[in-house]
């Protein structure tokens, strides 16, 4: 059976539906609709949704088939009228099926000397369907819990050593998302040096740390920052333009406050194209046991990694070009020098920062914080915005040699994660990142000094 491209939306009575599966016969269709659980078959089609409200099967139910573009238009009935479904659009997570096994498996491909594949992997859950994994009865996915607070201020330090039961049971180094991964870097070493900073990956996470450290110390131009703060017309430009979050966010703003009290924007305020369909109904279906501490590692990686991305999309205008990738991953120390965060946001945006400062084209102080502005604008959208900006960089990495591998240790995790994350927190953590200010003198490099040379010496020609 294939699954058929789909999307959502809703209004206050329906949740609708609309299939894309042309070349069928209209007699064959078959629907099913029972509490939050709704149903679509015909050959060779076959679409399970679990919906995060209750639909019903009434009189006011309805589909229409549209020959021209090969789409049938569901209209399910909401059980309470002008119920909000939150989540509607995260369409990985829709798919995921009541019942469920867990499996070791994971999306690999392979490079030119290494099949990713046989490589080392801490089991992850990855729900299957119920139907093609035998017997299913008891079986149960476990997903972290949420709700726990965190504290996103906080200072914290990484312990000397790692004491995590997976570790203390096989003594390896691990790394990726919610270091589920090890030995993959090191077993491709032709390409590790044009993937990665990090020089081995069994580098201990302080180690690890204290090398990017001293790599961004000497990476620092004085020269390349006094040019770009002299010479800025191409930066002035970057500086105006205005990217898509910045629009979006302003008139969800509006609409929220006229109509609506939502946490974050629905499907309507944010579209997907058809293509980040496709690429989401691709994802693999898995949720992540993860303990607190592990959790809270990740939710501040997210940040890294959106803040590079909006970089990449400011200085190129909402374009890609062949440099996106390496940018990407120049920036977020998350990729590059496989980091994980352990203390608060601000630790998170001072890394940001300075990163911005030390490689790529264009290190400008204004731009940075600019870049920061953004990344909170993309935190206020919520998930769905999130999302969209996580597929468009594993679409980015996918098409980028060697850096697809990074998709496997990251990005495709976070894509299915973060549909099952914490709304709630993703908006605390957006409020702690409103409050994260960083100051010239704070990055360490003596910019206002630099500055304030160059106009001097400007003044003096």
């Amino acid at each position: 059976m294939l699954t058929p491209s789909f999307d959502t939306e809703q209004n206050d009575e329906f949740v609708i539906i609309t299939i894309r599966c042309p070349y069928i016969k209209i007699s064959d269709v078959d629907f099913h609709i029972s509490g939050n659980e709704f149903k679509f078959h015909c050959n060779p089609y076959f679409l399970r949704l679990n919906l995060p409200g209750e639909v019903v099967e009434n009189c006011h139910a309805k589909a229409s088939y549209d020959v021209n573009t090969g789409s049938i238009v569901v209209h399910l009935p909401k059980k309470s009228s002008g119920e909000f479904f939150e989540g509607l659009g995260l369409l990985t997570k829709l798919l995921s099926s009541k019942g469920a096994t867990c499996s070791s498996s994971v999306d690999t491909k392979k490079t030119s000397s290494t099949d990713v594949s046989k490589l080392n992997y801490k089991p992850l859950i990855e729900v299957l369907d119920a139907s093609s994994s035998g017997d299913s009865k008891g079986a149960c996915v476990c997903v972290d819990d949420e709700d726990d607070e965190f504290d996103w201020s906080i200072e914290q330090t990484l312990p000397e050593e790692d004491t995590t039961v997976s570790s203390l049971l096989n003594n390896k180094v691990h790394y990726g998302f919610a270091n589920q991964y090890s030995g993959v870097l090191s077993k491709l070493q032709q390409e590790m040096p044009s993937i990665v900073d990090v020089p081995s990956d069994q580098l201990e996470v302080h180690e690890r740390r204290i090398a990017r450290i001293t790599h961004e110390e000497s990476s620092f131009s004085e020269d390349h920052y006094i040019a770009d703060y002299m010479e800025n017309e191409q930066i002035k430009m970057t500086l105006k333009y205005k990217p898509e979050w910045v629009t979006q966010l302003k008139q969800w703003k509006e609409q929220n406050d006229l109509i609506h009290n939502h946490t974050e924007p629905d499907n309507t305020a944010i579209p997907f194209t058809n293509e980040e369909n496709f690429q989401l109904k691709n994802l693999p279906n898995r949720e992540f046991l993860l303990d607190k501490a592990t959790l809270h590692s990740v939710y501040l990686g997210l940040v890294d990694i959106i803040y590079s991305f909006a970089y990449n999309c400011r200085i190129n205008e909402g374009e890609s070009n062949v440099e996106a990738a390496w940018t990407i991953c120049k920036l977020s120390a998350t990729l590059s020098w496989l980091e994980v965060y352990s203390g608060s946001v601000k630790e998170v945006v001072y890394c940001c920062i300075r990163r911005s400062l030390c490689y790529p084209l264009y290190r400008h102080w204004e731009l940075s914080q600019l870049v920061l502005e953004d990344t909170r604008q993309i935190f206020h959208l919520g998930r769905r915005k999130l999302l969209q900006c996580l597929l468009s960089i594993h679409q980015i990495l996918s098409t980028s040699e060697p850096y697809y591998i990074l998709n496997n240790l990251y990005i495709t995790d976070y894509c299915v994660w973060v549909q099952h994350s914490s709304s709630q927190q993703i908006q605390k953590l957006t409020e702690a990142l409103d409050k994260v200010t960083i100051t010239k003198s704070e990055v360490g490099w003596e910019l206002d000094e630099l500055e304030l040379a160059a106009k001097l010496v400007a003044q003096t020609l």
